[in-house]
Parts: C-alpha cells; structure tokens; sequence
C-alpha cells in the first residue's frame, strides 16, 4: 500500500478503503464463498461482486481487458470497468480471486481523469496480494 494513503474504517459489506486522494482502493478479504456464488470468478465479478453495484445500476457503463487468469490452484477475472455517477465518470481496474474456498476483491477506482494513476496503483498492488487472517 503506498504510505501516503489513509486507511479508513472497514464497512459492514467487509471491505476496506484506502484513501488516496482522488484515487481509492478497496480491498475485500475473502467475504463471499464460492458455495454461495460458485467457482467462476468471472461470473462472480459480473453478477454478484458488490463493489461493481454501481456499474451494473449505471445508465452509462462500459468494460474492457476482461479475462480470467488461473495461477496454480487460485482463479482469478479482471477488468476495467468504466461507468457515470451522477456527472462523474468512473474509471475502475477490478480483480476477483478465489482463495482458499472465498472471493477475495481489489479494487482500484477513481475518475476517469486519473486513469493512469489507478492503472500505476492497480499494477503495483495486483500481484502482490496476499490475504489476512480471516
């Protein structure tokens, strides 16, 4: 995580923010179980993942780079997702994983204008991920 970002509370939906100025990541330690929502992280991230709530609720959305990528025994979707709230356009890199039986989320979003900052952020933290202790 770079030092200068502020890690806010966690929410009651199990995510954690990290606050970095205009850009923010969120991460998500392994909330839902793949017997609740099945072994296809790139079903999971199109239908189910609530981080991307507001993509599938926008009137404007679009999505690029989706894949699934399998390393080992861990599945993995990404994506970069793109949508309007209100009269600001987001811009998201978005990863879910299957680890140990449950989804685990990173998330890096902001506006679309700090696109090469979230993709700098998102690169930066992908591969290095590691879960908690749940």
């Amino acid at each position: 995580m770079p030092q200068a970002w502020n890690r806010r509370s966690t929410t009651g939906g199990g995510q954690v923010h990290y606050n970095g100025g205009q850009v923010e990541m969120v991460l998500v330690n392994g909330r839902d179980s793949v017997r609740k929502f099945g072994r296809d992280p790139m079903s999971y991230q199109s239908d189910h993942e609530p981080e991307l709530k507001a993509y599938r609720a926008s009137d404007w959305a679009s999505t690029s780079g989706l894949r699934r990528i399998d390393v080992g025994e861990t599945a993995m979707a990404e994506g970069t997702y793109s949508w309007r709230d209100g009269g600001r356009e987001v811009y998201a890199r978005n990863r879910a994983m299957i680890i140990d039986g449950r989804y685990h989320v990173l998330m890096v979003m902001g506006s679309k204008s700090k696109k090469a900052e979230i993709d700098r952020h998102f690169e930066a933290v992908a591969d290095t991920y590691r879960p908690t202790a749940r």
